[in-house]
């Protein structure tokens, strides 16, 4: 098998995994790494006060998910898709979770 040339022992593994076969078992219980929320509209928005006004409500139901998980996080990371699909990410990174 030629991944198995290329990347030895692993090659087989690549193979698997590029047609969806995995035999390892599912770890439902693993510890959660993100905590996030997002939205979609129908229509684009233009207005200031409207685009504040759905980040306040994703950032409530963030917030009520992080209380659920009895957790706090350090990294803040806010993404935009335009409706010609272009993507804007910001993030910032604090060095101590926020109370």
């Amino acid at each position: 098998m030629e991944l198995t040339h290329h990347f030895g022992k692993a090659g087989n593994y690549y193979y698997k995994i590029a047609r969806a076969e995995d035999d390892r078992p599912v770890e439902a219980n693993r510890v959660r790494k993100s905590v996030g929320a997002e939205t979609s509209f129908a229509q684009d928005l233009s207005d200031v006060g409207q685009m504040l006004q759905e980040l306040d409500q994703i950032a409530q139901i963030v917030e009520q998910r992080l209380e659920k998980h009895e957790t706090r996080g350090r990294t803040l990371t806010l993404k935009v898709k335009f409706s010609d699909y272009q993507k804007l990410t910001r993030s910032k990174t604090m060095f101590a979770p926020r109370a």
